[in-house]
């Protein structure tokens, strides 16, 4: 499946998430979507589409400078690009992330399962993820680099605020 949006403007783009040129890459590719559409559930695949709608809509807010009515940053597409691979490579077990643009174009991601839990990951241009989170009085954060599916650091942090019980 491949995904593709036009936006105000005339920009359209897809989403090219696996560069593989190899024969391997195209194998995995091909198992890739084979997986996909034998997904079971249509209600997970709901879930992970009204992500993916959010995370369109909130870059279409987004477009322009001042967006925000004061000096935001217009939405940067290769921040986009990137979200779109992070939504894609989440595992349909993870409640999806509230999603919104950052003052300077960044893309935010952000779980919050109630006092003292949360987990948050800024999506920039390069890749780079930059993540926090707090369970009860502990904090934690970090830095990572979206390659080839989710950071194991990052992984557990989601892991952790979503399944984590504050007694």
């Amino acid at each position: 499946m491949t995904l593709a949006w036009r936006l105000e403007g005339g920009f359209t783009s897809t989403a090219a998430l696996n560069r593989g040129l190899s024969d391997e890459a195209h194998a995995v590719r091909r198992m890739e979507r084979e997986a996909i559409d034998l997904t079971p559930s249509i209600a997970l695949g709901e879930i992970r589409l009204a992500s993916l709608e959010a995370l369109i809509t909130s870059f279409s807010q987004a477009q322009k400078d001042g967006w925000d009515g004061y000096d935001a940053s217009p939405a940067d597409p290769a921040a986009l690009v990137y979200a779109l691979q992070f939504l894609s490579d989440l595992p349909t077990t993870i409640p999806s992330p509230e999603i919104a643009i950052d003052t300077d174009g960044d893309v935010a991601l952000e779980w919050d399962r109630g006092p003292r839990r949360i987990f948050s990951v800024r999506i920039t241009r390069d890749g780079t993820l930059y993540f926090a989170g707090l369970v009860g009085h502990s904090t934690f954060h970090g830095t990572e680099v979206l390659r080839e599916g989710i950071p194991e650091t990052i992984a557990a942090g989601i892991e952790r605020i979503i399944r984590t019980a504050i007694v």
